[in-house]
Formats: structure tokens, sequence, C-alpha cells
């Protein structure tokens, strides 16, 4: 996180992405196409890179005007860092998740699991609007 040592009240500050639930229905579903078709050697750290690859995750810069001491400075960093990796885990640890009830899907209905994903991928784009 960047700071300014003045404050500039004129500037605006970049708003920040707002993804639509579309976008954000085909990240996930980008995700776990890629986990259930990752071959069986995929360790998963090279599973989340393929998927942070194909969904082009990016940080997000916060510039702060209001000059802080830098032990609040620090506790601010820390907890946004802090919130960012539980994040992180939350999506990791739902995508395994995802990936196991799409496979057992997959095993109840002889259906092999891209199949299952497609036919997912297709009821979410019907129940969606459109971008």
């Amino acid at each position: 996180m960047k700071r300014r040592s003045k404050p500039d009240e004129h500037a605006a500050a970049p708003p920040l992405p707002q993804p639509t639930p579309r976008q954000l229905a085909e990240d996930w579903l980008r995700a776990l196409t890629l986990t259930v078709t990752a071959d069986r050697g995929t360790t998963l750290e090279q599973l989340y890179q393929s998927i942070a690859e194909a969904n082009q995750i990016s940080a997000v810069q916060v510039e702060l005007g209001t000059p802080l001491p830098p032990a609040d400075a620090r506790a601010l960093d820390d907890a946004m860092a802090w919130t960012s990796r539980i994040r992180s885990d939350q999506a990791k640890a739902n995508m395994l998740i995802d990936a196991l009830l799409i496979q057992w899907l997959a095993e109840a209905t002889g259906q092999d699991r891209a199949a299952v994903v497609q036919r997912l991928a297709l009821e979410v784009e019907a129940l969606l609007p459109p971008a």
C-alpha cells in the first residue's frame, strides 16, 4: 500500500474493479474446469497458478492521502494482507470441495467430470443476466 506525504484533496481515487455476477461465475467455472481436468500429477500450487493466470488475477493498489503513523500503517497493511490470505485460502478450499462434488456426481451419473462442468456452465449462464 502506498502512502502520500501530502493529501491531495482534489484527486479522485481510481475506481476499484466491480465484477458482475456473470464475471464472477465465469471465473469460478474456469477455475473449476481447470481443477477437474488437471493431470493427476499436478500440484495444488501449480493448479492455483494456472487458475490465477486463466482468471487474470492481479493486485489492487490503494493510495492513502491521509498520513498515518507508522504503527497504524503497518497495522492496516497487516490487516489487508491477512484478509487477502484468508479469502484466498477460502477460495482454494471451496474449489477443492466443488471438484470433489463434481467427481462424485460424475461417478453417480456415469458422465465424465468435464461433461458435468459443461452442463453446470450452461445452467449457470442461463440463470445470470447478460454481461
